[in-house]
């Protein structure tokens, strides 16, 4: 038994389009995970912060070096519920080493926290300090 396919160059301009755009579509998706916004420095972070509308204490600013666990507990579970609302997600840093921030905002009982690794944000919150306080989260653009 023999199988002949036929193809046409209409066919298989068609079949090119599509691999074409399933290229292109696979880049944009791949670009989308690195479009962070750029922490790697104190004046960085303070445009980032600046684009917030946060004004806050820069010389009371605490930074501390973590490790993002490689499984998540109930509390990481939320606390990425809370990240993903602003646009981050921290399960793409898994077991990765971070810097995080804190920022005291001026007039106000909050504090701001930035998460940075490898120079970028990969999240972060805006929480109150008083017992029981609200968190929310921080937009990534």
């Amino acid at each position: 038994m023999k199988l002949f396919l036929t193809i046409t160059k209409k066919k298989l301009a068609i079949i090119f389009c599509i691999v074409v755009m399933i290229f292109m579509g696979s880049i944009w998706v791949s670009s989308l995970k690195v479009s962070l916004p750029d922490g790697s420095t104190h004046a960085k972070r303070m445009v980032y912060i600046s684009g917030l509308g946060l004004d806050v204490d820069e010389e009371s600013c605490t930074s501390k070096e973590t490790q993002i666990p490689e499984k998540f507990s109930d509390v990481y579970l939320n606390y990425n519920k809370l990240q993903k609302k602003g646009g981050f997600d921290l399960s793409e840093f898994k077991g990765d080493g971070v810097t995080v921030y804190s920022y005291p905002v001026k007039n106000s009982d909050k504090i701001l926290t930035l998460i940075v690794c490898d120079g970028q944000i990969i999240g972060g919150d805006v929480a109150e300090t008083k017992i029981g306080g609200k968190m929310t989260e921080i937009r990534k653009y």
